[in-house]
């Protein structure tokens, strides 16, 4: 699947599973985005093999 800066998407396995995500930054297989953790922002690289992208559904 192919991910772009700006895309939202969903972490679909491991232990952050069901978290969604702004992509902010692309370096090859890897996305980069903040993900809020016990109330703070954490910048997260996370294999986009890992990911599965968010549709916004269609007026």
């Amino acid at each position: 699947m192919h991910f772009s800066v700006g895309d939202k998407a969903r972490i679909v396995d491991g232990p952050l599973e069901g978290s969604e995500i702004r992509i902010v930054e692309m370096d090859g297989g890897s996305a980069t985005s903040f993900l809020k953790l016990l109330g703070r922002e954490v910048k997260v690289k996370i294999e986009t093999e890992l990911l599965s992208l968010v549709l916004l559904p269609v007026c």
